[in-house]
């Protein structure tokens, strides 16, 4: 994935962040993955050899963090520039790339995370290319097709579907002709939140 996208990404991931754990009406603006591209490009020559998600993931939450009580205050003139710049570079450099640096942090800011229901993982997802995903190969399943069809556009076939299958996939023929999509669709995002959100994603393409 180039870096354009790799940052569009990332921009999402900052805002699910800070809508969820800090301020639910936090908008952002247009020139944001500007902001955000320069940044990663800051980023990477800390990790010349190996600058995966999981990287900018630990990166991000932690600027968020330290940024926690400037954005619930709104802050005047903060915006995202101020997690991307070269202090803020270093400043995570020191924290936990230094020989003195002190990663013990990492347990706040995961213990944080999970007040919102959030985790690294979860937000390292988000970052991912589809046709690399982890969950990839389920955004289509042709073996639950059969399940679905029977009872079709009926409550006992949706009650069918939703405890024998993934539930609703943008790709599923079945699924494109059934009128219980909308209710199918609430199943799907409780019982796989991570996979629903990937064939949202897969829909946008």
């Amino acid at each position: 994935m180039d870096l354009e996208s790799k940052a569009r990404k990332t921009e999402q991931v900052i805002i699910k962040v800070i809508r969820t754990l800090i301020d639910k009406d936090y908008k952002h603006y247009q020139m944001d993955s500007i902001v955000v591209k320069r940044g990663l490009e800051r980023l990477k020559i800390l990790y010349p050899y190996d600058f995966a998600d999981d990287r900018i993931t630990d990166y991000v939450v932690y600027q968020i963090y330290r940024y926690r009580d400037l954005i619930k205050g709104r802050q005047k003139g903060w915006g995202m520039s101020w997690c991307f710049s070269e202090n803020a570079v270093q400043k995570f450099k020191a924290q936990f790339i230094a020989e003195d640096g002190k990663s013990g942090m990492n347990y706040y800011i995961d213990q944080w995370l999970h007040d919102g229901d959030l985790d690294r993982q979860m937000l390292t997802d988000m970052l991912a290319d589809l046709s690399e995903h982890r969950l990839a190969k389920y955004i289509f399943l042709q073996s639950e097709e059969l399940t679905k069809k029977r009872f079709l556009n009926t409550e006992t076939g949706l009650m069918m579907c939703v405890c024998n299958t993934t539930g609703w996939s943008p790709l599923s023929p079945t699924c494109q002709v059934c009128k219980n999509v909308d209710e199918c669709k609430v199943y799907t995002k409780k019982s796989y939140p991570e996979l629903y959100r990937i064939r949202i994603e897969k829909t946008k393409n």
